[in-house]
């Protein structure tokens, strides 16, 4: 007796959500490495360098708070892609998206283009403002990444149009 290919046909999320676990992870590792690249270079910083205590509060702040929202927006990608239903801290994780975004413009802008046009010339001081200008817009990067393995995920478990039309 054969089942017919309606039968046999796998889930969405059968099938979409290793895929797309797999691709978080990915993400969320390079966002990682990024993070703990800051995280480490604002505290040699910290130790090292002169700085009023706001940038150096932001400095330190920016990676230990960009990472748990960066971490609850692979999550709930994850999560949706497995067909779970929209839950209170999913919200929230979609709220707090700013936090990496607006991380890594400080980062790009204020701390390193800014940083650079005010300076006193070429030496340590640049190749310092530079790191923080790369990791500025590598975090920015890896954050639309992170949100576009999210918008992938939600995208391929929606009911394909034929399906909607049969009431499944």
């Amino acid at each position: 007796m054969s089942s017919s290919p309606r039968e046999s046909t796998p889930d969405a999320t059968q099938v979409v959500g290793p895929v797309v676990q797999r691709l978080m992870a990915r993400r969320l590792g390079v966002a990682g490495i990024t993070l703990a690249l800051a995280f480490a270079l604002a505290l040699v910083e910290w130790a090292l360098v002169e700085l009023d205590g706001a940038t150096h509060a932001t400095m330190l702040l920016g990676p230990l708070l960009s990472a748990p929202v960066l971490l609850a927006l692979g999550m709930r990608g994850v999560r949706r892609a497995f067909g779970d239903p929209v839950r209170p801290w999913m919200s929230l994780a979609s709220a707090s998206v700013w936090i990496p975004w607006a991380f890594g413009v400080w980062l790009l802008t204020w701390r390193s283009l800014r940083g650079l046009a005010v300076s006193g010339g070429p030496g340590w001081g640049w190749l310092l403002l530079l790191t923080w200008g790369v990791l500025g817009f590598r975090l920015l990067r890896d954050t639309a990444r992170v949100a576009e393995v999210q918008r992938l995920a939600a995208t391929m478990v929606l009911p394909s149009p034929e399906e909607v039309a049969r009431g499944q």
